[in-house]
């Protein structure tokens, strides 16, 4: 029997584990394989459908997910304007992405302008697109990936081209929310809903914050003939293997990365305005990935999420904040 003397605290034990949890997601960032994986294309012609769902591979520990959108905007000859492109812009070709995981939970649900700004912001650097510089030696804007006409004439079409990265990973050298997907007994979904032509174009009267064109006056008649997207799984593979299954950093895999929009009306002079968030409750069960999971890590004793969420009125304004829900 062990002296009580040299029991550890309960601090002295977090602290193992989380050193535990660190060594173990060292040597899968150190050592295992990055693999990016093509799991959907498909093209939509005519707006014909405006919500699709992806299956993701269960293979690896998966950090997140591109997106790729390609988009043509006809603007019609009568009845329509000069279309112009809105400050959000290609942002908003996807209106909504909604991320089931193993255990049915909604770990991501917002939009498509909210997931651009949020890896622009944990990148600090413009997400796709290159920033100026005035170097003599050709570093700038050498390759365009994103990719939109800043104006449309009426009578004729534009393509725009669109990357989102959706992450389930907190960034790219943490593991933090990251899910272990080697399992036989459940499934997650990617759920996208693209913009309409009349959500894509609005007229000169009408809120462009959720547009991607804002017409100088009519638009009527503008069509989206083809949408194509492409969906990359990025993940880790090749993972250290015990006696009892692969080796998982533990705390990580049991921590939640959440990006969620709450929506609602203007506000109204003289009422009480709600602003409604989703409960911050605490989990005290075990959380492991299906029937898989390594005694050589040491288990989460709870769940702990970390959360962006954002507000969002009529016109959007973003408020993001990070909060830590554990046990």
């Amino acid at each position: 029997m062990q002296n009580p003397s040299q029991q550890m605290t309960a601090a002295q034990q977090q602290a193992q584990q989380q050193a535990q949890n660190n060594a173990i997601r060292a040597d899968i960032l150190a050592n295992s394989q990055r693999m990016k994986q093509q799991i959907a294309s498909t093209t939509i012609a005519n707006s014909a459908t405006t919500q699709v769902n992806v299956p993701t591979q269960n293979v690896g520990l998966i950090t997140g997910f591109l997106v790729k959108v390609v988009a043509q905007i006809a603007n019609p000859g009568a009845g329509s304007s000069l279309l112009t492109l809105t400050p959000n812009g290609p942002a908003n070709l996807i209106q909504n992405v909604t991320f089931t995981d193993l255990q049915n939970y909604q770990r991501i649900n917002t939009s498509g302008w909210h997931i651009s700004v949020v890896k622009s912001l944990r990148q600090k650097s413009p997400f796709g697109s290159s920033t100026p510089t005035d170097s003599p030696m050709g570093y700038g804007s050498n390759w365009t990936v994103i990719k939109a006409p800043a104006t449309i004439a009426a009578g004729n079409t534009g393509t725009i081209t669109m990357y989102y990265w959706i992450p389930l990973a907190f960034s790219d050298d943490t593991l933090v929310g990251s899910i272990y997907a080697n399992v036989v007994n459940a499934t997650m979904n990617l759920q996208m809903t693209f913009a309409t032509p009349a959500q894509a174009v609005v007229s000169s009267t009408s809120d462009p914050s959720l547009a991607v064109y804002q017409g100088a006056g009519a638009v009527a008649g503008v069509t989206i003939p083809t949408l194509t997207y492409t969906v990359f799984q990025y993940y880790f593979d090749q993972l250290r293997q015990s006696s009892k299954g692969p080796i998982l950093p533990s705390i990580d895999i049991g921590t939640m990365y959440e990006l969620k929009t709450t929506p609602f009306s203007n506000f109204v002079a003289g009422q009480d305005n709600y602003m409604g968030y989703s409960n911050f409750s605490t989990s005290f069960r075990r959380r492991y990935c299906g029937t898989t999971r390594s005694t050589a890590s040491i288990p989460p004793t709870g769940r702990t999420s970390i959360t962006s969420r954002c507000a969002r009125p009529t016109r959007p304004t973003c408020r993001s904040s990070t909060r830590l829900r554990g046990s």
